[in-house]
């Protein structure tokens, strides 16, 4: 299921043209957690964000794509990025924009769209 939503959105982005994907590069931390991130989304939401996790499942089309940024207590974050994926298991911070994917009555996805050169990654 996660895999489908995630190419929905990348044809989403594709479609208007793009212009959601920018950049990551390697260290070991710092920023938020994506716990943190999904409790005070309402507030975050447009800001540019640091964000701390684990990369899970990853797609990516055409040389951008989208993977999972997952925090300890089970979180998930969908980062939009046109760099590499991360390999899955990675420790990784990501900079970029919070924006909300869609909402749909009390439901909301949030998207992390990155920032180009500011991962920082550390090994497993």
């Amino acid at each position: 299921a996660m895999k489908t939503i995630m190419l929905f959105l990348l044809l989403v982005v594709i479609a208007s043209g793009g212009v959601l994907f920018q950049h990551h590069s390697q260290g070991s931390g710092g920023g938020q957690s994506v716990h943190d991130v999904i409790n005070n989304s309402h507030q975050l939401i447009g800001a540019e964000i640091t964000v701390t996790g684990v990369a899970g499942d990853s797609l990516a089309i055409l040389g951008a794509g989208g993977f999972q940024l997952r925090d300890k207590d089970g979180s998930i974050l969908i980062v939009l990025s046109s760099q590499g994926m991360p390999s899955a298991g990675t420790r990784i911070t990501v900079h970029g924009t919070l924006r909300q994917a869609f909402a749909a009555g009390s439901e909301q996805e949030m998207i992390l769209v990155e920032t180009p050169e500011q991962r920082q990654e550390s090994p497993k």
